[in-house]
């Protein structure tokens, strides 16, 4: 069995392969043994029986991953692996012989151990010395990311298939299923294949960057795929090599991809113009800053993709949605604007300090009321989520009418009823608009923040877009 077989079989759940050579590696010695492997429920099920009389240790405490066991072996006698994991499925049997049983549940299992790591070298070491071949240690890196039920939002080109026939000779065909473009020293794809596709990186011929450079752009490329796509980029496979060598070579069982229908860009606004390479291109350089407002970024992208899965209640994503809205805003008003010193943010600011204070000597003389009071002033901030959405569309070039005004509006509409226990007077259908315009608004500040200019979609329900530019509004 090859890797891409096996990583074919991940994908279908298919029969339980057979694991020879196991060996895992745990802090009081290392234990051997054989077993099987199957894909259940988006993980791995590897159970084993070992050799000899040996137990497992038994430790109850709980472990962080750096402290998993280091677990290696054999599938089907000839396709090695490594993997980290803890065994606390346990079972024993004692009769005319005795043996024990474990079973690891496992998210991942890596294809590139010491054994494809020595064969890699000693085959560029062969490759080099042939006449005429240069040497692969300077080829540039390759990644490749397997994104199963994924589509790409727009084609520019396509796959060339030849097929060779004894009878009717060579045939090509011509399939469109494919997005490229390139971005500084990388040439970026997305590939069809069937109802998934392939995200790669790879260095462009002439151009030279260490490997920490390449993952960093190949995590945050996935990351800005995820953004424009609104769905998760988790790798049923992912590979990095630089030449014949293979440094990653992760594969996990099939499992579905989060998605939102609140999508940066989707196929309608493509044909009409919107700029698909800009927008990858934008968002790859913004999550490469992994700054903090990055990582609010990303962490209020993958809150609002989890909040419209399919499976969530109206009432349950739409009130995430606020929550993930406001955090949003307000966080990046704390940051982009922590330099305002306006004559209002200075007086409130005074007022605040003298109050709380007043507050701080009531609540040490016992007085009643003030303890609350005090913690009231301390988070009290001298601007409304309208006043940091207003100013946040305009240090972004987005117009506050009619769309910023309408998501505020919904948001208010919303937050109102969901977070105070109380009943929304709005039919479904209004309801779902307006969480379509605030998740909407959420992807629009994250283009700008990124410098996308271009036709976006505003509200993904009503077919609503708005062209956005860096001109002020």
């Amino acid at each position: 069995m090859t890797s891409d077989e096996f990583a074919k079989w991940a994908r279908a759940n298919g029969e339980p392969l057979r694991i020879d050579d196991f060996l895992v590696v745990t802090p009081a010695g290392e234990f051997n043994g054989r077993g099987t492997l199957r894909a259940e429920n988006q993980r791995f099920l590897l159970k084993v029986t070992l050799n000899g009389p040996a137990q497992l240790p038994d430790d109850c405490r709980r472990y962080t991953h750096e402290q998993f066991w280091k677990i290696s072996g054999k599938i089907e006698e000839n396709l090695p692996f490594s993997a980290m994991g803890i065994s606390k499925e346990r079972s024993s049997h004692f009769g005319i012989y005795e043996f024990h049983q474990a079973t690891f549940h496992l998210e991942r299992l890596s294809m590139v151990t010491e054994e494809t790591r020595a064969h890699d070298v000693a085959a560029a070491k062969a490759i080099a010395q042939m006449p005429g071949e240069k040497a692969t240690s300077h080829c540039g890196y390759l990644g490749r990311a397997y994104l199963e039920g994924y589509k790409p939002a727009w084609f520019n080109g396509g796959t060339t298939v030849r097929t060779i026939n004894e009878f009717l000779g060579e045939c090509i065909e011509q399939r469109d299923g494919m997005f490229r473009g390139e971005l500084d020293d990388f040439e970026f794809a997305m590939i069809c294949s069937g109802p998934d596709c392939e995200a790669c990186l790879r260095v462009k011929k002439d151009r030279t960057v260490t490997e920490a450079q390449f993952l960093a752009t190949f995590a945050a490329f996935r990351s800005a795929v995820a953004f424009v796509h609104g769905q998760e980029t988790w790798p049923q496979r992912f590979t990095i090599s630089q030449g014949i060598h293979t440094l990653h070579d992760d594969i996990y069982p099939r499992r579905d991809l989060p998605s939102t229908p609140f999508r940066l860009l989707g196929e309608a606004a493509c044909a009409n113009g919107a700029d698909l390479r800009l927008a990858l291109v934008k968002s790859t350089h913004f999550f490469l800053r992994n700054d903090a407002e990055c990582s609010l970024v990303q962490r209020t992208l993958y809150l609002c993709r989890q909040s419209s899965l399919r499976m969530t209640p109206v009432d349950v994503g739409t009130l995430s949605i606020c929550a993930v809205f406001e955090g949003l805003v307000i966080g990046l008003h704390s940051c982009l604007a922590s330099s305002d010193s306006s004559d209002e943010t200075a007086a409130f600011n005074a007022a605040k300090a003298q109050l709380t204070a007043f507050a701080r000597n009531q609540e040490s003389k016992g007085v009643p009321g003030f303890s609350r009071l005090t913690g009231l002033l301390s988070s009290a901030k001298p601007y409304r989520l309208k006043d940091a959405l207003a100013w946040l569309a305009s240090h972004l070039r987005l117009r506050w009418e009619p769309e910023m005004k309408e998501v505020f509006e919904a948001w208010s509409s919303e937050r109102k009823f969901l977070a105070h226990g109380s009943k929304p007077n709005l039919d479904s259908f209004e309801r779902m608009n307006n969480q379509s315009r605030i998740a909407g608004a959420i992807n629009l500040i994250v283009a700008r923040l990124a410098g996308y200019t271009g036709l976006a979609i505003y509200s993904a329900l009503e077919d609503r877009y708005v062209q956005l530019t860096d001109e002020a509004r």
